[in-house]
């Protein structure tokens, strides 16, 4: 009989003789791999379409599933945040933010016993920063804010699509419907992240500038107050110098396009590229700049009960939003010369 430990010698002598992976060779893989993952959702409906076609054995199983995800039970999953969390600390992940490299850099304690909402600003091409920020592990969100559960929000259409479904999951990623945001932060210890300008803001990225879509978006405002969280700016440097992008004029057919589609599924297409896995500026894989992850103060906010469209409830919201984007302009004055020197614009709002 193999004993257990002649398995882990032969284990340790493998790794003695195996040659090393050039550690920049390592991190291309990384970054490879989640621009990949990042765009897997149509390769996901293209097997499932081949499933379905295949013949009865993999088409019958294949209907079920889907059914299951979009009418059944596991429709409710996204809103729920109790799956296990796994995969948010892969090995991978933490290649990944060496590839920049990424640091994640706290200004402030955050008290455990209560909620917070993370409004990510920018949102950028691929919203690298989130996701090594704050949906992974890979700068250790848990180790600088013990007693944190974050969960990352994205659109809901993204858990009906079958695979991608599970893999955001296992990354302790719910959907960013407002109910689902209060039931999350209704939760003490709980924290979720939200980039508030969504999917039309990476149509302003561009290196060098700092554009937001903040000033009409105040939905992330009224979930706070319903459910009584506080609220804490997230300022990412770095995201926008990661692609170089190409901004066609507003009254462009393609222009015209862009919005038609983000209006219509949610989602963009902005006309951007990086660097290549041979080559330098000629690929689709994120440009090798350092990112500055800044979280921010929180700002406590009172839990209103009452209706956030009007009356009192408005002027709360209207009150706090100006709180926030005064939080978050100061502290981009703060950091700014810091981890964003070569800037060629301010913080501005472009909406």
């Amino acid at each position: 009989m193999l004993r257990w430990s002649r398995v882990e010698d032969l284990a340790f002598r493998l790794r003695r003789t195996s040659p090393a992976m050039d550690p920049r060779t390592a991190q291309k893989l990384a970054a490879l791999f989640y621009v990949v993952s990042f765009s897997s959702g149509l390769w996901c409906w293209v097997l499932t379409a081949y499933l379905l076609y295949r013949g009865p054995y993999t088409a019958i199983p294949t209907l079920i599933y889907v059914i299951y995800i979009w009418f059944g039970p596991g429709a409710r999953a996204s809103g729920e945040g109790s799956w296990p969390t796994p995969f948010k600390r892969l090995t991978v992940w933490r290649t990944f933010a060496e590839y920049f490299p990424a640091t994640l850099v706290k200004t402030c304690e955050l008290d455990p016993d209560k909620s917070y909402l993370f409004g990510f600003h920018p949102h950028g091409i691929l919203s690298v920063s989130a996701w090594v920020g704050f949906v992974t592990e890979a700068t250790g969100f848990s180790k600088q804010f013990p007693g944190l559960t974050l969960h990352g929000m994205t659109l809901k259409p993204n858990f009906k699509t079958p695979l991608l479904r599970e893999w955001l999951l296992l990354h302790g990623m719910c959907d960013c419907d407002r109910k689902t945001c209060v039931r999350m932060l209704s939760r003490s210890g709980s924290a979720i992240l939200l980039a508030i300008g969504g999917a039309v803001e990476s149509l302003h990225s561009a290196p060098g500038t700092f554009d937001l879509v903040l000033t009409r978006r105040k939905g992330f405002v009224r979930v706070a107050l319903e459910s009584g969280a506080s609220l804490v700016p997230v300022i990412a440097f770095g995201e926008v110098d990661l692609f170089y992008t190409c901004k066609p004029p507003p009254a462009s057919r393609i222009a015209r396009f862009q919005r038609w589609i983000e209006k219509t599924w949610g989602v963009t297409f902005p006309l951007a590229h990086g660097d290549g896995i041979i080559t330098p500026g000629t690929g689709f894989l994120p440009r090798r700049q350092p990112l500055h992850i800044v979280v921010g103060s929180p700002i406590d906010l009172p839990k209103y009960p009452g209706d956030l469209h009007s009356g009192e409830g408005q002027k709360l919201t209207d009150e706090f939003h100006g709180k926030y984007v005064a939080a978050l302009q100061a502290l981009w004055d703060r950091y700014k010369d810091d981890y964003a020197p070569t800037r060629k614009q301010e913080l501005r709002m472009v909406e």
